[in-house]
């Protein structure tokens, strides 16, 4: 993670920094009247970007596999964390008043390459990911795009925006999970098998952060964005033919995790509309 906060230390001084220097060289030109330098600055408008970052996934969660007809089941701790760059596109309204503040709307889509995947024993007397008598297990995912819906509250320091936002977010995780029974086949079934299921679930939560933003020019903004969201939790089954099962029952593997998403990015966009 420590990679997250340089992120996030960078970003903050770009956004103070860099648009203080485009004003100050604005002001110096000769043909740049005072009444222009004086306006009053108003955020209210549409606006449209683009941003660059990093996502760090993580959640607890544990792997099962489950012979109901022993009632024996092989629990082992499997939680899915990953991390990631991100980048994408963002919209919005805003609307400043009452002088300072600042509300608003904005929807945005992020893509990314999320990864996680992990093997695991199928009884305590296996070994993952090696090829045993027992057999093994394994769990997997990937997320590829996220996007938020949310409302923004800020106030306005001249050039300088200080929000929070918070709202709906949605993305799509592509599970998998795999079970390799060799000669004595999982568990105490004597039967050998392979089997996978894949699987996609589109998932819904809430999304929360925190931002600065920077006004430089007329129409150009830069940002620093920090976000966090919430999934719930996901759950995935590989059921196991009833010949492994004893004939009798059910047997196979279960993966159940949280999914939390951390996300910190920073971003320019054009602002319709001057002051």
């Amino acid at each position: 993670m420590r990679w997250f906060g340089f992120a996030i230390v960078s970003a903050l001084v770009g956004v103070m920094s860099v648009p203080g220097y485009a004003d100050d060289a604005a002001k110096k030109l000769p043909n740049n009247p005072p009444s222009e330098i004086a306006a009053p600055v108003n955020w209210t408008g549409f606006y449209i970007g683009g941003d660059i970052g990093g996502l760090s996934r993580k959640g607890s969660g544990t792997s099962d596999f489950f012979q109901t007809s022993e009632s024996a089941h092989t629990i082992q701790g499997q939680s899915s964390t990953s991390s990631s760059g991100a980048g994408g596109v963002y919209a919005g309204f805003n609307w400043q008043f009452a002088p300072s503040w600042v509300a608003g709307i904005e929807g945005d889509w992020q893509w990314t390459h999320s990864q996680f995947s992990a093997c695991r024993q199928t009884d305590t007397a296996s070994l993952a990911c090696t090829e045993n008598s027992r057999g093994f297990g394994a769990v997997g995912d990937d997320v590829r795009s996220f996007g938020t819906v949310r409302g923004r509250l800020g106030i306005a320091f001249d050039r300088m925006l200080v929000y929070g936002t918070g709202g709906v977010a949605f993305t799509e995780v592509r599970s998998s999970l795999g079970l390799d029974c060799v000669p004595n086949g999982c568990g105490s079934s004597a039967n050998p098998t392979t089997a996978a299921v894949e699987s996609s679930t589109r998932k819904t939560g809430w999304v929360a952060g925190v931002g600065i933003e920077r006004m430089f020019g007329q129409n150009w903004v830069i940002r620093a964005e920090y976000q966090h969201a919430d999934f719930g939790n996901l759950s995935n089954t590989l059921f196991l033919p009833t010949f492994n099962c004893f004939n009798n029952g059910v047997c196979g593997l279960s993966w159940s995790r949280e999914m939390h998403f951390d996300i910190v990015r920073a971003g320019l966009s054009y602002k319709f509309g001057g002051f």
